[in-house]
């Protein structure tokens, strides 16, 4: 999990971008030089920088979410996965007691307390933000710190924490992340939410329905959903692929 160190200090101080020059991406138009100067994670040097960030926290949210899910039965990124297998996880945990059995899906209070850590990260965030004028390169050594001692108290005979509650210790870590990305970054979540799987969808259709026209500002959504999504996938194979090759 130490590859989900980001050097959160490079994460854009506002996602407001310049206005885009008058352009419709048509089958006229060179496909490179489309996304080159239709995209606003390309139209300067400083966008690119951006775009490469953004893909860097799909794939490694990708690739942490992934071992979570393997290692943990939970997500450490992403609230909504935590939320909706509280309810199976209820269900499980009241009909086992009164069958007087174990269920079989982790204890419900797991789900509920992982949710409320993520929250606490948020909220810390925030204060510090607030009150005392962090930013990213202040939350840099502090996640890095927290990162690699997980890791090492995972691996070591000191952890008091049952593995899949030692989750919970990264559930803080994540929250920084989204405040940090959503609020003064990117302006929207650092993962591939199901928004820009439709936004892909949507974005698709309207270019094959209009043959191969779109406006630069739909077209600037279709890429950097592209992106996203194809980060995010490729980091949840690699999270997978480590995990079988390196267990523990």
């Amino acid at each position: 999990l130490a590859l989900a160190v980001i050097p959160f200090h490079l994460v854009p101080s506002s996602s407001h971008l310049s206005a885009s020059p008058p352009m419709t991406v048509d089958a006229s138009t060179s496909l490179w030089k489309a996304i080159f100067m239709a995209s606003s994670t390309f139209e300067t040097q400083h966008d690119v920088k951006k775009a490469l960030l953004m893909a860097g926290f799909s794939f490694v949210n990708g690739w942490v979410d992934a071992l979570c899910l393997i290692r943990y039965k939970a997500l450490s990124t992403m609230m909504v996965g935590n939320m909706l297998a509280f309810g199976p996880a209820m269900v499980s945990f009241v009909t086992a007691e009164q069958a007087g059995t174990t269920s079989s899906l982790p204890n419900p209070l797991f789900y509920v307390l992982l949710l409320l850590h993520f929250m606490l990260g948020v909220s810390t965030c925030r204060i510090l933000e607030r009150r005392y004028g962090w930013s990213g390169k202040h939350f840099a050594p502090l996640v890095m710190a927290w990162i690699v001692l997980h890791d090492l108290l995972e691996s070591s005979s000191y952890d008091f924490l049952p593995k899949r509650w030692s989750a919970l210790r990264l559930a803080p870590v994540f929250g920084f992340q989204n405040s940090m990305t959503l609020k003064k970054g990117f302006g929207t979540l650092p993962w591939c939410t199901t928004s820009y799987v439709t936004t892909m969808a949507f974005g698709s259709t309207d270019l094959v329905l209009d043959r191969c026209s779109m406006t630069v500002q739909e077209w600037r959504k279709l890429v950097t959903a592209f992106i996203m999504f194809t980060f995010m996938i490729l980091g949840t194979v690699g999270g997978a692929a480590y995990n079988a090759l390196a267990p523990e």
